[in-house]
């Protein structure tokens, strides 16, 4: 989906009422983010705008563009050397884009390991109501996510759900993970919440797969 001003702030705002400085606080990037043009911001990528303000930014996409890391958001082996290593993790349109579609649950996994207790996982991704009766991303991906969704993860991670909001075009959830919180157990539970459209569609072509190398199985 790429950075817009209203997300951007909103995690700014976030981050700054949780922590008093935030000069080298570790933030993960999930995919190569860019700054959408005509925001009001001079960056041009995710990775110059949290580097500008102090953070240790570090990105994640098999792509390698803008300094990210060349790592698979379904293979959790990439990831172990990150536990409990960072303070903020973000996902801005990254997540619907991973397959095949039980790989989600390693996605959401890798997110919840990489965050360290006291640390924000913040998203901002297509949501199914829109999407099915207005129509807002409807040939975007093959994943939608929901208010029932980020509900149960938090519910049964034991996080502290600390924003939910369904705009008329996304979803934003931001959930503090806890020293008692614990990667939701239920696989099957997790994924009947993800609300699969667009099954006749190949997005393998499509550049918001490059974090990634598999192909869609229903």
């Amino acid at each position: 989906m790429g950075l817009k001003a209203h997300f951007l702030n909103l995690m700014l705002s976030t981050i700054n009422e949780r922590y008093p400085n935030t000069s080298g606080l570790k933030i993960l990037e999930l995919g190569n983010q860019e700054v959408r043009p005509n925001q009001g911001f001079f960056e041009k990528t995710g990775k110059e705008f949290w580097t500008n303000r102090g953070f240790k930014h570090v990105s994640v996409d098999v792509n390698g563009l803008h300094g990210s890391l060349i790592k698979d958001l379904t293979e959790i082996e990439d990831f172990l050397e990150f536990k409990d290593e960072f303070d903020i993790v973000y996902n801005a349109g990254t997540t619907e884009h991973v397959e095949p579609y039980e790989d989600q649950y390693v996605c959401y996994q890798i997110i919840d390991m990489c965050c360290k207790p006291g640390g924000l996982m913040i998203h901002s991704v297509p949501e199914i109501n829109n999407r099915d009766q207005r129509g807002m991303w409807r040939d975007h991906c093959h994943y939608y996510y929901s208010e029932e969704f980020f509900n149960t993860l938090a519910e049964q991670s034991d996080y502290d759900m600390l924003y939910l909001n369904v705009s008329p075009r996304i979803i934003t959830s931001i959930m503090q993970k806890k020293e008692t919180s614990s990667f939701m157990k239920d696989k099957e539970k997790f994924l009947s919440n993800i609300a699969i459209r667009n099954q006749d569609a190949n997005f393998s072509g499509n550049s918001d797969y490059t974090h990634q190398n598999k192909q869609a199985v229903f």
